[in-house]
């Protein structure tokens, strides 16, 4: 006699949140990997990595430049970290955020832990990853992890972003910098 197949909700019930949340992001990014294979033969990596961080920027400028004009356009670094944080604080997935320099015109902070880095890194290493893009399936997450920098200069244009150190690169958190002119 053949067992009872479990429901979707007791299958989640005896997994842990974290695993749940890895199978799931690693479930939606084996699709992006598969579209980057496609664009990765048709234009070559370099030229595949370019337009899926053209996109991902473009996309989340426009996210950040229609919070800013909700708001009313605010300017600078004080502006830009309390809705970075207020948005932080509201994503599940959103990873711990530290602010280890705040002047007037400048802030650094850092990321870490990183559940997406986390699932990007070992989506990488799966074994089906690897024999579709070999080493490139990593590059594919760095050219799509660039959220932070598009929300930010659509959320202030004026304002410079950088990203200084990357989980993906092999820190061991990423760091940003976000400054506007005196």
């Amino acid at each position: 006699m053949a067992e009872r197949q479990l429901t979707m909700e007791e299958k989640w019930a005896l997994m842990p949140l974290k695993d749940l949340v890895m199978k799931a992001l690693q479930w939606g990014w084996l699709d992006i990997f598969l579209f980057s294979r496609v664009l990765i033969d048709k234009f070559g990596k370099e030229e595949a990595s370019r337009l899926i961080e053209k996109a991902r920027v473009d996309y989340n400028y426009k996210r950040g430049r229609a919070e800013a004009e909700k708001l009313g356009n605010p300017q600078g670094v004080d502006a830009y970290m309390e809705k970075m944080l207020e948005k932080q604080n509201l994503q599940p997935l959103g990873a711990d955020v530290k602010i280890t320099e705040r002047t007037k015109n400048k802030v650094v902070f850092n990321t870490s832990p990183c559940i997406i880095a986390e699932a990007y890194k070992a989506l990488a290493a799966d074994p089906r990853v690897v024999e579709m893009f070999g080493g490139d399936a990593i590059e594919v997450a760095k050219a799509h992890c660039t959220h932070d920098r598009g929300w930010a200069n659509g959320f202030d244009p004026k304002m410079k972003f950088q990203m200084t150190k990357f989980l993906l690169d092999g820190d061991d958190l990423c760091e940003f910098v976000a400054e506007t002119e005196e």
